[in-house]
């Protein structure tokens, strides 16, 4: 009996070394990020980022545009 309560009480000790704390963040709806930089060789970057309604999806648009004025959009939905 000993023995069964020995291996219990280290049981309960070394199940508590994987507790996990979840964090759940939930973003407004219709939430708009927005992040302008520009760097020193002409080349100017837009990152969007937009949470639409309450299914979570989320769209991140990303826009380049070089000295000569040349823009590439690249967009991705995941939801």
């Amino acid at each position: 009996m000993k023995a069964v309560t020995l291996a219990l009480a280290a049981t309960l000790i070394g199940s508590t070394a994987f507790a996990q704390t979840t964090i759940i963040r939930e973003r407004p709806a219709n939430e708009t990020t927005v992040i302008h930089k520009e760097s020193s060789d002409g080349v100017s970057v837009t990152k969007k980022v937009e949470s639409t309604g309450s299914v979570g999806c989320e769209t991140k648009s990303v826009t380049k545009t070089n000295e000569d004025g040349d823009t590439v959009k690249k967009t991705k939905t995941d939801c």
